[in-house]
């Protein structure tokens, strides 16, 4: 009887045992996303609207006012500083270059007939052989004949600089955004005939 009723005891403790156990439930597992880090570059980028222009250009004026006789370039074309890019008439120009060459060779003809002639007054009047009136006549003969010479040279400098005058050279190198003339044109001395742009160096206007 003692074992029957130990075993309904144990049978019992068993059954509440498994009774508490199965009112418990395991927690819920918990998400977990797994993310591999590496360096990396974050861009961001402002749109606005604006105007690009060169940053550098040059305007090549007329410097004289006569026909445009010679275009070398075109619209785009790259081009170096000093380089033609046209030319003017210079007819007139070219004249004025040979007489004043001509005109420079006859002064300076008797520029140095007159200094033979004031040199062999010095050594006769050194000599007692010419008088002092004489020998300051062929002095004043020469300083003339010598400034004549000179004014010879300065007028063809200033000749040959209003024929250098016609050519239309680039003040810059850059690339040839405008003409402003076509061949043929009659172009005002101080008037634009050609625009260069350097777009090497821009600037943006916002």
């Amino acid at each position: 009887m003692k074992t029957v009723l130990y075993g309904i005891c144990l049978l019992s403790v068993v059954n509440l045992s498994c009774s508490r156990g199965a009112g418990k439930r395991e927690p819920a597992p918990v998400p977990v996303r797994v993310f591999v880090v590496h360096p990396d570059t974050l861009s961001r980028y402002l749109y606005l609207t604006g105007t690009l222009e060169a940053a550098r250009e040059a305007l090549v004026y007329a410097r004289v006012s006569e026909r445009l006789k010679e275009i070398r370039v075109k619209l785009g074309q790259r081009v170096r500083a000093g380089e033609l890019l046209g030319r003017q008439e210079g007819g007139v120009f070219w004249q004025g270059v040979q007489q004043a060459r001509a005109a420079l060779q006859a002064a300076e003809t008797q520029f140095q007939l007159a200094e033979e002639e004031y040199r062999r007054s010095q050594r006769l009047f050194k000599q007692g052989a010419l008088t002092r009136r004489q020998y300051d006549e062929s002095s004043a003969h020469y300083q003339q004949a010598r400034a004549a010479w000179q004014q010879a040279q300065a007028a063809l400098h200033q000749a040959e600089e209003q024929f250098r005058n016609t050519e239309l050279r680039a003040p810059i190198g850059g690339v040839v955004a405008s003409i402003y003339f076509e061949l043929n044109d009659l172009v005002p001395a101080g008037q634009p005939v050609f625009r260069l742009v350097n777009p090497g160096l821009m600037k943006a206007w916002l």
